[in-house]
């Protein structure tokens, strides 16, 4: 044991305290700037990863390649009460006066099936009878009765809107949705001119019926988008303009586009119309096909935004080669670009996350050095605290 004690003391007093207290105190100091190091760079890549705004440049667009070398809720039913509906059908039956609103059908005398006779398990007989006879064997008789039912006019208005009614799964009772459909209608006929009317409204009761989702509040953005494309007040007066609304209708109920997508596109059709004085014929009939191009692209509101700002800031450049080609090559070089910068920035996130894992390494290293440092410094304080009273 006492061997022991004294090579460990000999050890101590050659190869510990013969260094100078001078060294561990430098490289405390160096310990210390360290941490500090590794703490900044943990820091600095623990802050957010920012990315470059897309920009498409008039040589991109001339190549069409990227360059990467330069850097409505539905109403409650109990909300809406029985007076309320027949408010809003005594305004239909003043909108559609000269239609069919009293005879609403009548009791005929239709011919149903009643039923059928199975000859099967008297095969045997009816074979031999039918052999006899020379005709062919009966295996099912079919009876039909004749009952007095009600057949609805089908073109009585109550009658129309009672198979909408049927259709949406509005029951009796369900007033506000039953006024709602009114409502829709009622919107799309002031839409109309008197003399077009008796060939519009039978296709207005069919749009209400064939998105059964539908809202007056969709019809009026319907108008408002066709508006905004065609350039023009939208009114319902020939086959034409229904035909065109309905394309819209649909296009409109399909999408359901926001109002910042209907507005960008909006206002990128003006730009154009007024930096082409309105004198581009061709373009102008793509109208519809941009905003569509522009209302269905896969970026998002605030990368669409930024995209159609960099077209239209040169669209007298672009779109002398066409509106519809030019714009939809930008979006697609923009897209192409905007997944090359998001690859960019998760390589870069991850390499952060490389780095704060380094820093978290050596920066413990450093503070286990500057532990064993300061245990050192106080063995040095010690010894020397036992070496002035030993002198003593």
């Amino acid at each position: 044991m006492k061997k022991i004690r004294a090579f460990f003391d000999s050890m101590e007093e050659r190869f510990v305290f013969p260094i100078s207290r001078r060294t561990y105190q430098i490289n405390a100091l160096i310990a210390l700037i360290v941490l500090g190091a590794c703490i900044i760079w943990l820091a600095y890549n623990s802050t957010p990863t920012s990315r470059d705004d897309v920009k498409i440049s008039k040589s991109e667009v001339i190549q069409n390649q990227v360059d990467t070398t330069t850097v409505v809720e539905t109403p409650v039913a109990s909300e809406c009460e029985l007076a309320q509906y027949n408010v809003w059908l005594d305004s239909l039956k003043r909108d559609l006066p000269n239609e069919e609103w009293i005879k609403l059908g009548d009791s005929v005398d239709v011919v149903v099936d009643g039923g059928y006779t199975d000859y099967s398990e008297y095969s045997d007989n009816v074979d031999t009878a039918a052999a006899a006879l020379d005709v062919p064997a009966p295996s099912v008789e079919v009876t039909q009765v004749t009952e007095r039912r009600f057949v609805p006019n089908p073109v009585a208005i109550p009658s129309i809107l009672d198979q909408i009614y049927s259709k949406r799964g509005l029951d009796s009772g369900d007033y506000c949705g039953k006024i709602a459909v009114i409502e829709s209608i009622h919107y799309l006929i002031k839409k109309t001119s008197g003399a077009f009317l008796k060939d519009a409204y039978p296709k207005y009761f069919y749009m209400v019926a064939a998105y059964p989702s539908a809202t007056k509040e969709d019809f009026v953005n319907t108008f408002e988008l066709q508006a905004g494309i065609e350039m023009k007040e939208i009114f319902i007066d020939d086959e034409k303009t229904i035909n065109l609304l309905f394309d819209y209708f649909r296009f409109f109920m399909e999408e359901r586009p926001s109002d910042v997508r209907v507005d960008l596109a909006v206002n990128t059709l003006k730009n154009h119309y007024k930096v082409g004085q309105g004198s581009r014929s061709r373009d102008r009939a793509d109208y519809f096909k941009v905003a569509a191009l522009i209302i269905k692209s896969d970026l998002d509101d605030e990368e669409l935004t930024k995209s159609l700002d960099g077209y239209n800031s040169e669209m007298a450049y672009y779109s002398q080669n066409g509106l519809y080609t030019t714009i939809r090559k930008y979006l697609t070089l923009y897209e192409e670009k905007l997944a090359l910068l998001v690859a960019k920035q998760n390589a870069e996130k991850l390499e952060k996350t490389e780095q704060q894992l380094k820093s978290l390494i050596v920066g413990g290293g450093a503070f286990g050095t500057i532990l064993l440092v300061a245990i050192l410094l106080l063995l040095f304080s010690i010894q020397s605290l036992l070496r002035k009273h030993v002198e003593k």
